[in-house]
């Protein structure tokens, strides 16, 4: 497993209007400040072809996510982290025109959802463990997996492979 031996300690990263960005090897540690462990901004500034991967992402402070995906990012990858004790979800993912890919990412005690969906999003979520998600006590809040109601009739364009879901 993942451990914080030889990481870089650092308190976040917020990406804009990026392309070809890998983000590895970082100790992503919330307690000191209230924003997303990761966040990938959306719309005008939506991103494409990010990876990031090996990392721990802890202690995210409030309502805030591990990691937070805008609306519109493209060719988004996560890949081996480790979430644990975020104040909002795991995961948060939006609507864009790429799937997300989840990859033997493990995720403890989420504040609300373990990861959560909105919209239109297509995400393929594999060999991930997600645990203890709701901790905030939100009785609408604490699903492994949470899909928002959808604006269109498309599909949910959710794949599992291999996971493991435990509360």
């Amino acid at each position: 497993g993942l451990s914080a031996v030889g990481l870089v300690t650092v308190r976040g990263f917020r990406i804009s209007d990026s392309s070809d960005v890998a983000l590895a090897y970082f100790d992503i540690d919330g307690s000191a400040r209230a924003r997303h462990g990761v966040k990938l901004l959306g719309g005008g500034n939506a991103n494409e072809r990010v990876t990031v991967h090996d990392c721990m992402i802890h202690d995210v402070q409030g309502t805030h996510d591990g990691v937070r995906v805008g609306r519109g990012n493209c060719d988004v990858t996560l890949r081996d982290l480790w979430i644990e004790r975020t104040g909002g979800d795991g995961i948060f993912l939006a609507d864009g025109p790429c799937e997300v890919t989840v990859t033997r990412v493990r995720i403890l005690a989420s504040g609300h959802d373990g990861i959560r969906c909105t919209d239109d999003a297509s995400v393929r979520i594999e060999a991930c463990r997600i645990e203890d998600s709701g901790t905030r006590g939100d009785d609408r809040q604490g699903y492994a997996i949470f899909r928002q109601r959808q604006r269109t009739a498309q599909p949910a364009g959710i794949t599992l492979v291999a996971n493991t879901f435990a509360n």
